[in-house]
Parts: C-alpha cells; sequence; structure tokens
C-alpha cells in the first residue's frame, strides 16, 4: 500500500510502503483491516518487539504525527463526502487501494463481483460509483486491538522462541515491551485526537 507523509488533495509522489493485513481470528476475537509498517519499528531494543506501527486503526494512524497519509486507508477516516470523492478523482492509489479494502468487507457484495478487462476500465467503473463507495467506507468500524490480547500474543510467540523462559523473565520482558511501546506511542499518536474520533 503506497504511502507518504503530506496531506495535499493532488498526491502522486508516494514515497513509502506499508502493509494492511485482514484479520479475522476467533482465538483472540479481532476482525478488521490493520495497518503494520515495520521500517517504522525499528529501535534500540534488539529482544523486544516494539508494537507503535503493529495493527494500527485508521483513526489511530490518522493522528501520525508525520501526518502520514496511506492511500485507500486513509480514506477510511474522512467523514466528508465531497472531500471523500475528490480523494478518489485526484488519486488513483487511492480509488484502487479502497476498492480492494471494501471488496474484503463486503466480498458478497454484487458491486464487487464484476469483471474487467483492465485496470482503467475498474477504476472508472468504480469512480462512477464514488457515493456508494463512501456510504460503504462509512459503515466499516474498526476496533483497537487490546493491550490485553496483544499481551496474550506476544507470550504465546515466547514461549515458542524460547520454551525454557521462566515465567519471571516472560512477565518482565513482557512488561518491557509495553513500557517502550507507550513511551514511543505518547510521543508518535496524538491522543487527544484519537479520543476525539472514537
Amino acid at each position: 500500500m503506497h504511502c507518504e507523509n503530506k496531506r495535499d488533495i493532488h498526491r502522486n509522489d508516494y514515497n513509502h510502503m506499508n502493509n494492511l493485513i485482514f484479520l479475522e481470528d476467533e482465538k483472540y476475537d479481532i476482525k478488521g483491516l490493520y495497518l503494520l509498517d515495520a521500517t517504522h519499528d525499528n529501535h534500540n531494543y534488539e529482544d523486544f518487539f516494539v508494537l507503535n506501527h503493529f495493527l494500527v486503526t485508521p483513526d489511530k494512524f490518522d493522528t501520525h504525527i508525520m501526518k502520514m497519509y496511506a492511500a485507500g486507508y486513509s480514506l477510511l477516516t474522512v467523514k466528508e463526502k465531497d472531500s471523500f470523492i475528490e480523494i478518489l478523482k485526484n488519486d488513483e492509489f487511492s480509488l484502487s487501494s479502497l476498492i480492494s479494502i471494501l471488496s474484503l468487507y463486503y466480498k458478497d457484495y454484487a458491486l464487487f463481483g464484476v469483471s474487467f478487462d483492465d485496470e482503467e476500465g475498474r477504476l472508472s467503473y468504480y469512480l462512477e460509483r464514488a457515493e456508494t463507495l463512501y456510504e460503504l467506507t462509512q459503515n466499516i468500524t474498526i476496533e483497537q486491538v487490546s493491550q490485553a490480547k496483544l499481551e496474550k500474543a506476544l507470550i504465546h510467540i515466547e514461549k515458542i522462541k524460547n520454551p525454557s523462559i521462566t515465567i519471571e523473565e516472560l512477565t518482565e520482558k513482557v512488561d518491557k515491551t509495553f513500557e517502550v511501546y507507550q513511551e514511543r506511542n505518547d510521543r508518535i499518536y496524538d491522543y487527544q485526537k484519537v479520543k476525539t474520533n472514537k
């Protein structure tokens, strides 16, 4: 997924790539489309997972200190219809990515079962239906994965990596992971805005 760090309606100079993952996990009770960016989580703690750009919701990503814009994914936070449609008209990356996102959420919806001969025809077809795309987007809610669920997953991973790890070592490592995570989160995201978006 294309990404850049400036909020201009005429976006044509994407300079970064992120990953999107659609999770539907009964074990951890998680369902949604999340952003991941491993390169932004480089850090000085080689033995710890740092999760500040891991399973990030659109609303949280929208408060990133670098004012990042992720093609398609960031559209999930746009509430104003005219602005939403204007972005689709001016940014083929956003339109193409959004179509893929909505196809995951509405996989049985007839709108996303149409076949096309080429990408130009595909984009033109969906651009003509931009208002429908907007309505579908407004119905998507993605909940932040809780710390408790992340802790559960980290404990499971650590036990696989190091079967002989003691409870004390495991607790200390998980605690340190979230200490680093919270300290970085406080610097990376605008939590006042996160609260406002909820």
